[in-house]
């Protein structure tokens, strides 16, 4: 049965290689960022491409959008290092966490996102791994109904849903988020069966970065260059091994 818990983790269009702080706080170090966000896509526009991959191209909006996660989460990781003052163990965790960070710029693991998720599903596809129509369609009305209760409970989703309105999201944003992460879903699933968590991370991770060093990536933006692919590279396997 899926939960609310379930929804604010997929609707939040978080990050996958940033830090991930482990104290929970009410204190949100960046109120705005739900609305930054919206503005981000309400200005964005799908000719405005950062690169190709594989021939598919990869928007500047989802780099965007990881950047902007990635200034969120450094300034959360420095509040909860001041939390977790009483608790040494996850202190200690948050801290290395921010070491292995730091080592690489916000770019590369903005880049590290984005090259991961369209390669991921491509091979998705590749391997018949898609979510039909009416998976999509059953998602989105059930968060339809469950939305009251969803923007109750986490300040940053209401704020992004109230600027990009209720509706553009279910019927535009949503179905799109949802078709591609499916699908990318349904491959990690396989990939990780009778593997523990740490496990199937560290896999999927390791498969992520493989399929970069594969892939035939066409940089547009001047502002990007393949020591930065590698960094890219570097983020992911690091990720991996991280324990």
């Amino acid at each position: 049965m899926k939960n609310k818990i379930i929804v604010i983790l997929i609707l939040s269009l978080s990050v996958t290689f940033i830090i991930a702080a482990s104290v929970h706080s009410k204190r949100n170090p960046s109120p705005n960022l739900g609305k930054q966000k919206a503005e981000v896509l309400m200005d964005s526009s799908e000719k405005d491409v950062i690169a190709k991959v594989n021939g598919q191209p990869v928007l500047r909006v989802d780099f965007e959008l990881g950047l902007k996660e990635i200034s969120v989460s450094e300034a959360q990781v420095e509040k909860n290092l001041g939390d977790a003052a009483e608790l040494p163990l996850i202190q200690e965790k948050i801290k290395e966490l921010k070491q292995l960070s730091d080592r690489y710029s916000p770019e590369a693991r903005a880049l590290a996102h984005v090259l991961s998720k369209e390669l991921t599903y491509q091979e998705a596809l590749k391997k018949g791994f898609v979510a039909s129509d009416e998976e999509v369609k059953e998602y989105c009305d059930w968060v339809k109904e469950n939305m009251e209760t969803a923007r109750s409970d986490n300040s940053e989703f209401d704020e992004f849903v109230g600027t990009i309105g209720e509706d553009t999201y279910l019927k535009e944003i949503l179905p799109n988020i949802m078709k591609k992460s499916m699908a990318i879903g349904k491959l990690k699933a396989e990939m990780s069966k009778d593997l523990s968590t740490t496990e199937a991370n560290k896999k999927w991770h390791l498969y992520s970065a493989s399929l970069i060093k594969e892939a035939d990536i066409e940089l547009i933006d001047p502002e990007l260059d393949s020591s930065m692919v590698d960094e890219a590279i570097d983020v992911i396997q690091a990720f991996a091994n991280f324990e």
